[in-house]
């Protein structure tokens, strides 16, 4: 199988940055913000800088911040060839309305203890995610217009920890029905992505 090139170049750009990573995960309050930044810095070497939007793009119908996506780059048409969410958490003192904007205990209480929470749209009623991961997996999926050769990217960024808590032992084995793609594995670090398919 063909390895989508969005995923190729993530790999390659979080390789290029996994020693500072590293050391931005301990800093409260930026971490996700500086991914963003220094992935629009990779894209701009490689597109045209009008063409690439950081919480650029609307996702809904009304132009609501929370309904901007992380990241969208523009084709010549100046339509989104591709759109992407970037989640940065950790395993340890993470909120944990993280995950579906509310909280796990239905998660803890419902599910297996162990092996992954595989998420799709027949398991996982939409308004149940009001923010978090699961808001964001729903709204890459469902965004108009309905292109195909639309790429749709779930970024997660998941700092490890050798005592996690409720929150990230759950979120360490989220999953969803596309297959994810490993971008980088460390001790201290896993990033994920989730080409996302086309809500039917």
């Amino acid at each position: 199988m063909t390895m989508n090139p969005w995923i190729k170049d993530l790999i390659t750009f979080f390789s290029s940055i996994k020693t500072r990573l590293a050391v931005v995960l301990d800093a409260s309050g930026c971490r996700e913000n500086w991914v963003q930044a220094e992935w629009y810095q990779w894209l701009r070497q490689r597109q045209e800088k009008e063409n690439v939007l950081v919480n650029g793009l609307c996702l809904g119908q009304n132009d609501l911040e929370n309904d901007k996506v992380d990241l969208a780059i523009l084709g010549r048409d100046k339509k989104p060839i591709l759109i992407a969410e970037i989640k940065v958490f950790g395993e340890w003192n993470y909120k944990p309305s993280n995950l579906d904007g509310r909280g796990i205990r239905d998660y803890q209480k419902n599910f297996s203890p162990t092996g992954p929470i595989v998420v799709s749209p027949s398991r996982f009623w939409r308004g149940r995610s009001t923010g978090g991961i699961l808001r964001d997996y729903f709204r890459l999926r469902d965004y108009q217009p309905r292109s195909r050769s639309l790429t749709r990217l779930l970024v997660l960024v998941l700092q490890r920890n050798a005592s996690p808590d409720g929150f990230g032992k759950l979120i360490s084995r989220i999953e969803f029905e596309e297959d994810a793609q490993i971008l980088l594995d460390r001790p201290e670090v896993r990033v994920k992505c989730w080409p996302l398919t086309l809500a039917t």
